[in-house]
């Protein structure tokens, strides 16, 4: 068996400072949190089986008209107003809102949530905030090697 000593935090503590010592920890373990392709695949098999069953129609949260994401996955008063209060700070216009709501929904599938949870909907805003930061700072590096910036 393989074995590591580690510095960290060993046992409860006595006192209310958290004490440091050398930890052994199992190299053997198998790690619980992995998830195979195969767990993945059906995650994403049972989420278009409940979004077909939602829309009665073979069609995705990407592809269903928004009217219908809105009758049939509505978002409470507060997520509402979470959304609406980030996409005022982040310039955001209403098609990228929109894309969130589908994201969310999609999210919330792969979950095997019935509705949006506040977690599903804060996924897609991080997500979206972080894609766009990735592209905001690609295209500065593109104008800066054009000397545009």
């Amino acid at each position: 068996m393989s074995k590591i000593r580690l510095f960290g935090t060993c046992g409860a503590s006595s006192n209310r400072k958290e004490r440091r010592s050398l930890c052994t920890g199992n190299l053997d373990q198998t790690i619980k949190t992995q998830v195979s392709s195969i767990d993945i695949r059906k995650r994403v098999e049972d989420a278009r089986q409940r979004q077909y069953q939602r829309y009665h129609s073979e069609i995705t949260n990407a592809k269903v008209p928004f009217e219908i994401i809105t009758e049939t996955s509505s978002l409470t008063t507060e997520q509402q107003r979470m959304l609406t209060n980030v996409a005022a700070k982040q310039n955001w216009s209403n098609r990228v809102q929109i894309k969130i709501i589908r994201l969310a929904r999609t999210i919330a599938d792969l979950a095997g949530d019935e509705k949006i949870s506040d977690i599903a909907l804060w996924e897609a805003v991080t997500l979206r905030r972080r894609g766009s930061s990735k592209t905001k700072s690609y295209c500065e590096g593109d104008m800066k090697e054009r000397g545009d910036g």
